[in-house]
């Protein structure tokens, strides 16, 4: 399951920040959230399977679930997340829904408190698992951030995946998840077949970063350094590109989606721009089905104010002509 005392920290700290109901026993330590999601979809699907996902949606989690062989189902997503209202009314079932409630990745809604307790009262009707991905939950701006999926859930249904590598740095590789108390066994015999525990030696200094204030601390200086740098790369946009192109999701995280003039490739432009040593991902590929429109997903986290105007007069130069 991991180190014992970096599982205690990790579990007070969601129980403060992220509303999140459990305890150590309930936290296993995994080598970032996609051997989290993995492990996940190796325990719960199969062939036999359907999970719902969101729709656009996050292009490895799918490939987690394909892996194990589960039939996905696109569910698509708006400004209030995920439209299960219609899944339910229609009767569809599914084993599984995989979501990113707290802040949609790649659009970045949130989910509305409606529609999680629709989703939870038909997962616990049906017997169906949620798979809840609170991968950058902490970078909230226009508001405190958004409580978790799990802590609403009073049937013991929701399996909720977090990380560190977004929040700290990439490199680190250090995750977990939450696990209903009646699937710790099933998770713990999945990760002794995979690779048994993570890197101890990381484990034990995020448990002292932790415990001795340092994390909550990087949080507010990040989340203050994240808001300048967004606020940076909406203004470039609207002055550079103008009303051209339209910006999504801007409230949180670390990326935004600009959706592109109606009938431009954003793969296309994703290439154009590779060219000039940008790189922006095409929103096209966070989708199973073809998009009515095209855009890119931009990540800001990791470029200064200067980086930012000159990477947006590339995307400019990048869209121009098409």
């Amino acid at each position: 399951m991991g180190h014992l005392p970096l599982r205690e920290a990790i579990a007070e700290y969601l129980g403060a920040a992220r509303g999140v109901r459990c305890d150590a026993s309930q936290v296993m330590i995994t080598t970032g959230s996609q051997q989290g999601l993995q492990l996940a979809a190796q325990i719960l699907l199969d062939s036999k399977n359907s999970i719902w996902i969101e729709e656009p949606g996050y292009p490895s989690a799918r490939q987690a679930f394909i892996a194990a062989g589960a039939k996905l189902v696109p569910v698509l997503v708006d400004e209030q997340g995920m439209k299960v209202e219609g899944m339910i009314r229609r009767g569809l079932k599914a084993r599984a829904v995989y979501i990113t409630p707290s802040h949609q990745y790649p659009l970045g809604a949130t989910m509305t408190a409606t529609r999680r307790m629709l989703l939870l009262n038909w997962a616990a009707r049906f017997g169906a698992w949620i798979i809840e991905d609170d991968y950058d939950s902490e970078y909230r701006f226009g508001s405190r951030p958004i409580a978790s999926l799990q802590g609403l859930d009073t049937y013991s249904r929701v399996i909720y995946v977090g990380t560190f590598s977004k929040v700290v740095f990439p490199a680190l590789r250090v995750g977990y998840l939450v696990i209903p108390k009646d699937l710790v066994a099933a998770f713990c015999a999945a990760r002794d077949a995979a690779d048994v525990f993570s890197a101890t030696l990381y484990q034990s200094v995020l448990a002292d970063f932790i415990r001795e204030g340092h994390f909550a601390r990087h949080i507010r200086r990040m989340r203050m350094l994240y808001m300048e740098r967004r606020k940076a790369l909406v203004r470039a946009i609207r002055l550079q590109i103008g009303d051209k192109v339209e910006v999504v999701g801007d409230e949180a995280g670390m990326h935004l989606v600009m959706m592109l003039p109606s009938g431009v490739s954003d793969v296309v432009v994703s290439k154009r721009a590779a060219q000039r040593g940008v790189s922006a991902m095409p929103l096209s590929t966070c989708y199973l089905r073809p998009p009515g429109r095209g855009g890119l997903i931009l990540g800001y986290g990791g470029a200064n104010p200067r980086q930012i105007q000159e990477g947006v007069s590339k995307l400019g130069m990048s869209i121009e002509g098409l």
